[in-house]
């Protein structure tokens, strides 16, 4: 779903989950010699793209997730976000647990 057409609650399920995907980031940019989200957003890309049945093709798919433009997050990719980063996936799904 697009932004323009988040209910209320779905903004208060998405805020939740930006801010701990962007707390992901910032730990990983810490902890790592990357630079920036850019940087953190390829690295996704290219660790999720080897389970991928279909490949993610650009970055602007990761950078929606990101900055809350796609909510909720498509199933096969709630996975692999999962078991990178540990997020709940209660939480990129809301209405799917």
């Amino acid at each position: 779903m697009r932004k323009e057409f988040y209910t209320p609650k779905d903004k208060k399920e998405c805020k939740v989950f930006t801010d701990l995907f962007k707390k992901w980031v910032n730990n990983k940019i810490a902890k790592s010699d990357m630079t920036s989200a850019v940087q953190v957003c390829q690295y996704l890309v290219d660790r999720m793209n080897k389970d991928l049945s279909k490949p993610i093709k650009n970055l602007q798919t990761i950078k929606n997730y990101l900055y809350g433009s796609q909510f909720p997050i498509m199933p096969e990719h709630s996975k692999l976000l999962n078991k990178i980063t540990k997020i709940p996936r209660k939480v990129m799904q809301p209405d799917s647990y």
